[in-house]
């Protein structure tokens, strides 16, 4: 007699009645056929040692999936209250308090805070201890020279490479929606997170057409830092219209950017993308009175 588990074979063996997998079964068999000692009793302990490592595999593999699931989500949690300044620059980070405000027990909060250390959002204190970093303007600012140096290079690669045609539509998709967005005359919250979206997705075209593993390793620990990756535009409704009027001249940039692209001139890509990440400075700086993560004093 034949049960079928889960859409597998189960078949009894033996004294004992035990039920494993006719897989299991049929491993045990041809593992026993070169043996001249072959019997039921050896077959059923084969079927035994062979079901139980596939049960072991199984588990193994489904707590890795998990944690690493979990794992990253703590991570993101905890990158997110940061950023918003939830949790403040220069904060202690316990972890009984830390973990009883996630939900969660210390050992993945502790791989968490490892990870948020290498990314450089929090710094060692103590054994074991965290606290949250507090960045100098001068820390952000260098960060977003840096991001303009890599990106130039990347821009530079594929303009000597040459574009195809998937991504020049791409990048003026992006044109398209950037000038729409000024079209309609001052930047409401909405047409700020539209801006924000599209930049980043210009920026990432760009650097994914590259196709170097090192720029992109790079620029993915650079923009970890609060405020630089090309996604995070800051919005102060106290300099809104100064803001529009940069955010304009820098999409004007975008579009120059691309016939650089498209005709090839690689150094000229490099320096436009050089320059074009002084708007993100200077933007920046309006602001850095109101943002929790930034100390005005460097």
């Amino acid at each position: 007699m034949l049960v079928s588990l889960a859409g597998r074979s189960l078949k009894p063996v033996g004294r004992n009645g035990f039920w494993y997998p006719e897989s299991s079964l049929q491993e045990a068999r041809e593992i026993r056929l070169g043996s001249p000692l072959i019997n039921e009793t050896d077959i059923e302990e084969q079927a035994r040692k062979a079901a139980r490592c596939r049960a072991r595999l199984h588990q193994l593999q489904f707590t890795h999936d998990m944690n690493g699931t979990t794992q990253q989500t703590i991570v993101q949690a905890l990158r997110t209250r940061i950023l918003s300044g939830e949790l403040a620059p220069g904060e202690r980070l316990v972890e009984a308090q830390l973990a009883g405000r996630l939900g969660i027990s210390r050992t993945p909060l502790r791989y968490a805070l490892s990870v948020l250390a290498t990314e450089g959002l929090v710094e060692r204190s103590g054994a074991r201890g965290y606290v949250v970093r507090r960045f100098s303007v001068t820390d952000v600012l260098n960060a977003i020279d840096v991001r303009g140096v890599l990106e130039g290079l990347a821009a530079r690669s594929v303009a000597e490479r040459g574009v195809d045609a998937a991504l020049v539509r791409a990048l003026e998709d992006c044109l398209r929606e950037g000038d729409a967005i000024f079209a309609d005359g001052a930047l409401d919250s909405e047409a700020q997170t539209r801006y924000a979206a599209m930049n980043g997705r210009f920026h990432a075209l760009i650097v994914e057409a590259a196709h170097n593993l090192a720029v992109s390793a790079a620029l993915g620990l650079n923009d970890k830092i609060p405020f630089v990756s090309p996604g995070t535009v800051v919005f102060d409704k106290s300099a809104q219209e100064r803001q529009s009027t940069m955010l304009s001249y820098a999409h004007r940039q975008h579009h120059a950017i691309v016939g650089a692209l498209v005709n090839g001139e690689g150094a000229r890509v490099e320096a436009l993308m050089k320059e074009h990440t002084h708007i993100s400075k200077e933007s920046l700086n309006l602001s850095v009175d109101r943002l929790p993560l930034i100390a005005r004093a460097a």
